[in-house]
């Protein structure tokens, strides 16, 4: 039933002592461990009326857990328990209950003495038990070969390369209290925001959250571009779908780069997922960043307050020093880091200065465990090494950049920073590195130098995912593209090369400061080199051209295949520092006689069919502003008649019921009134919400400046009064029962010490 192998030893020595002190009612401790290894549960250190042996041993066979248990004979004769048990996730026949009891008659009530991989089975299929079984998240997300039958569904929408090393990550990973909490939000609230410094562990976290919404039927949306535009009108598209938004990184990896105007971006789409129970939200960002972020826009600062406590923000700092502990074991365990390296660790409990670091950190204890860095130390050395790391974090990188590698790797690396965050398609890869390199004389472009180094670098500084749509390579680790982004800005002449030296655009929007791209823009745009550049997405080069002829009246033959795209243009571009949304382009070209007159914008925009592309995506609000913006400019020059307004009106009514339907009355309601809980009819809170409601969708209406426009709004708005005040009666309802119910704590039984987690070998159990 349930897969332990994917627990570590001491994983599954805490899921004994949980199910043991809820059979026994009694609470256990750890036992000092012998040379041999051998982990004991054991009620009171000096009577030791109760001694439990936990036997992970569910990989090997029955012959070799039988001898395991024989030299546990003599122990357990010394030590003279009341009561012995055995704890194992082996499976046993009868035959092998009566030949283990046998061992053991004298200190055994009976046979029950001896609990099975079955006995736990039925344990924690138990519902007085699920408490327990929740706190072993390995278990409970999924059990036997059942992930890889989620996997194999297609549950990950556009978001295959977030699979490509999930199931192992899951095997390693380590439930903190900081994820239980975040279960018990997203259960209750349906968004949370994970927040912290590099390598702490919130995309890990992040995605072992989605595993926990994929048992429960949904699906994933996710970025790690900040490409929210395209998944709001992605999950704009199937309302009814149950679906959970993954935004990785969501303020930007490195730096600050939230675009103006992408902050009310953000917060559609966060009150989308509030006005829809079947959606869910998760976001994590850097500490710095956020709090950037906070300080740029006072509308998402105000969103993120924990005041307020319209978003949870969870600090995944503020983890434990023993989930520390547990972090180091299990990627001891993962990277098989030997005992004879770990004894210096373990030597006079030298893990308490590791876990007790200043800097410690995840992603430094994964590089120190690291197969290829432990076996270059001396054994006896390995805690030094592991110190010294930890005292110096930002040099984990820099050794490895310059002494270890070669130069064209170098260069390899360099141009892999230029293009992308995250991961890029192999071929634009190749692309851009065989162009630098093809007019420098002192390489030997005799060798496929990109597939050689692919090969060379590959697992150790860079991965290679295939997505199903192509393959995609990245740096392997976060902690490299901070080290590259230092390096290349520190590098005058490397930095120039790069820019001269680059196929996309989309290198120079990384490689130049956000004013100076655009300058540069500028200039590519007025001469038209911008033409001899690509964009890794096709369409950004259409929306760079549009945007930069929009900014300055550049007036060109060349760019007119762009801007016959104008109307179908995603409703939010970003280029460089600046930002523009669909209605303020269309203003733009409208509003400018240079610009609509050369590029016959009237023709473009002047069909239903185009029009009706052009209203795609947009909210209620901007549904009335272009409206009004085309009747003032298109009606006024006659490219649209009296019987086109009235279609479009009929368009606006549509969108202000869809409004009435999915605003956020829960939210409403639980900010504005203080409800009685024993009390069925609030007649006076019911009226003072809707009286919110209709003052908020009136401040959206007074926007536009056209009559016609305005009086069938209002009419539509009074039309739904009865329905308004049904949605508010139904948000009590809810918002009482939330108010009633106490969510469930996910928790174990007992507490454990940083001792009981890393005083052992690490040789014992293998995942």
């Amino acid at each position: 039933m349930f897969e332990y192998s994917r627990l570590n030893d001491f994983e599954f020595e805490k899921l004994c002592i949980d199910i043991m002190e809820r059979k026994l009612k009694i609470e256990l401790r750890y036992f000092p461990k012998g040379k041999d290894g051998g982990i004991d549960l054991v009620d009171d250190v000096i009577n030791r009326n109760v001694l439990v042996q936990v036997k992970h041993f569910e990989k090997s066979n029955y012959a070799s857990f039988k001898r395991s248990l024989k030299t546990e004979v003599e122990k357990v004769k010394k030590l003279k328990p009341k009561q012995y048990y055995i704890f194992t996730s082996q499976s046993l026949t009868p035959q092998n209950i009566k030949e283990v009891y046998s061992l053991f008659q004298d200190y055994m009530k009976s046979e029950k003495n001896i609990i099975t991989r079955e006995d736990i089975d039925r344990f924690l299929e138990s519902e007085d038990n699920l408490d327990i079984l929740r706190s072993q998240f390995k278990l409970w997300v999924v059990t036997d070969h059942v992930l890889k039958d989620y996997l194999n569904q297609e549950v990950f929408i556009d978001s295959e390369v977030l699979i490509s090393d999930i199931e192992e990550e899951l095997k390693y990973f380590v439930q903190t209290d900081i994820f239980n909490f975040c279960i018990e939000i997203l259960e209750r609230e349906r968004k949370v925001l994970l927040y912290g410094d590099p390598g702490v562990g919130k995309t890990i976290n992040s995605k072992m959250l989605l595993l926990h919404f994929i048992r429960d039927g949904y699906k994933v949306r996710f970025s790690t571009n900040g490409d929210i535009d395209t998944i709001k009108r992605a999950v704009t598209l199937n309302k009814d779908l149950k679906e959970v938004i993954f935004l990785d990184d969501f303020l930007g990896q490195h730096y600050f780069k939230l675009k103006d105007g992408q902050d009310q971006q953000l917060l559609s789409l966060i009150k989308f997922v509030e006005q829809h129970k079947n959606k869910i939200i998760i976001l994590n960002s850097r500490v710095t960043i956020l709090n950037e972020a906070n300080n740029a826009y006072e509308a998402l600062n105000r969103y993120f307050s924990t005041q307020q406590m319209q978003m949870r923000r969870i600090n995944m700092n503020e983890i434990r020093d023993v989930e520390k502990a547990r972090i180091f074991y299990a990627l001891l365990v993962k990277n098989k880091v030997t005992d004879d390296y770990y004894n210096s660790v373990r030597r006079d409990k030298n893990y308490m200065h590791i876990v007790q670091h200043r800097n410690y950190n995840p992603r430094v204890i994964e590089y120190v465990t690291l197969p290829i860095k432990v076996e270059a130390v001396v054994k006896t050395d390995y805690y030094e090494f592991i110190l010294e790391n930890l005292n110096n974090p930002k040099d984990i990188w820099r050794n490895e950049f310059e002494l270890r590698i070669k130069d064209l790797d170098r260069t390899f690396m360099y141009i892999l920073y230029s293009l992308t965050d995250t991961l890029v398609s192999i071929e634009v890869f190749k692309k851009s590195f065989n162009y630098y390199i093809s007019t420098n004389l002192n390489v030997d472009n005799t060798i496929n130098n990109f597939e050689s180094i692919l090969q060379r670098l590959n697992h150790s500084m860079i991965k290679v995912v295939d997505d199903y749509n192509g393959i995609k390579v990245g740096v392997s680790n976060p902690s490299i593209n901070d080290y590259l982004k230092d390096a290349t800005f520190r590098n005058d002449l490397m930095l120039e090369n790069l820019k001269r030296k680059s196929v996309y655009l989309d290198q120079l929007e990384r490689l130049y400061s956000p004013d100076d791209f655009n300058d540069v823009l500028r200039q590519l745009v007025v001469n038209e080199k911008v033409l001899e550049y690509s964009t890794i997405q096709k369409e950004k080069l259409h929306e760079i051209i549009i945007y930069t002829v929009a900014e300055h009246t550049i007036l060109k033959e060349a760019y007119e295949e762009s801007l016959n795209l104008l109307v179908s243009l995603d409703s939010f571009t970003r280029i460089g520092k600046h930002s523009m949304n669909k209605i303020n382009l269309i203003q733009s070209f409208l509003q400018n006689e240079h610009l609509r007159n050369y590029y016959k914008i009237d023709e473009k925009l002047g069909s239903i069919e185009n029009m009706e592309i052009l209203f795609e995506g947009l909210s209620f609000e901007e549904h009335i502003i272009l409206l009004d913006l085309i009747i003032n400019v298109m009606m006024k020059n006659r490219r649209i008649d009296k019987v086109d307004k009235d279609y479009f009106i009929k368009m606006v009514l549509s969108e202000l019921e869809y409004y009435i339907d999915t605003y956020n009355y829960i939210n409403t309601v639980d900010e504005l009134c203080e409800i009685d809980l024993f009390k069925d009819d609030s007649y006076e809170e019911l009226h003072s919400v809707k009286e919110v409601v209709k003052g908020e969708v009136m401040s959206i209406i007074d926007l536009t400046e056209d009559a016609d426009v305005k009086s069938n709004l209002i009419r539509v708005l009074q039309e739904f009064d009865s329905t308004v005040e049904s949605y508010i009666e139904d948000a009590f309802s809810e918002v009482r029962t939330s108010r009633k119910t106490k969510p469930q704590k996910l928790k174990g039984n007992s507490e454990i010490s940083i001792d009981d987690v890393l005083d052992r070998p690490v040789r014992s159990y293998r995942v």
